[in-house]
Order: C-alpha cells, then structure tokens, then sequence
C-alpha cells in the first residue's frame, strides 16, 4: 500500500500554467483522493508544507513495514571456522 501525493510547481508563473488548478484537483480526487499541492520555491508556497506531508507519510510507511533484523553472532563466545580448521589441523599435525 503506497500512499502518494501531487504536486505542481511553479504555481507563480500563472502565464504558463499547462493544467488547470481545479482540473489537477478534481483528477487527485478520482485517482485515489490524493493530496494535491500547488508550490512555488520561487515565492514559498507550500513547499514546507508539501515537504513535511511527504516525508511524515514515508516515516509512516517505514513504521507499517517489517524490518527485517538478521541473526546474531556473539563474537565472544564462538570460535572463528578458520580457528576451528587450524585446530584440527593441528590435531593430525599437517601444520
């Protein structure tokens, strides 16, 4: 499950507006009720606010998937393959 957000930039060059902001709106709506951000790094608008909602959604992602933590060794308390074969070696003294 991914949860997405869309966004237009450059919402302060209206001149050169390609989408309809209502359109762009209305199209996050019947494609999955997403958010919808129009920003302007230019004038700051919106963009602190597209980017905490981005990134509070992928924290939250991160903490709905398995973290997957490998078995552990205690360095301490096994010996190394490599200590165990000289050992044995050793033992029928090829060394």
């Amino acid at each position: 499950y991914q949860r997405r957000v869309h966004g237009g930039n450059k919402c302060d060059r209206e001149s050169e507006r390609k989408v309809q902001k209502s359109k762009a709106e209305m199209w996050c709506q019947n494609n999955g009720e997403l958010q919808f951000f129009e920003t302007s790094a230019k004038n700051d608008v919106q963009v602190k606010d597209a980017f905490q909602i981005i990134t509070a959604l992928a924290a939250d992602q991160v903490k709905e998937e398995e973290i997957y933590i490998p078995p552990t060794i205690d360095l301490n308390k096994t010996k190394s393959l490599r200590t165990e074969k000289l050992e044995d070696a050793a033992k029928f003294n090829y060394l």
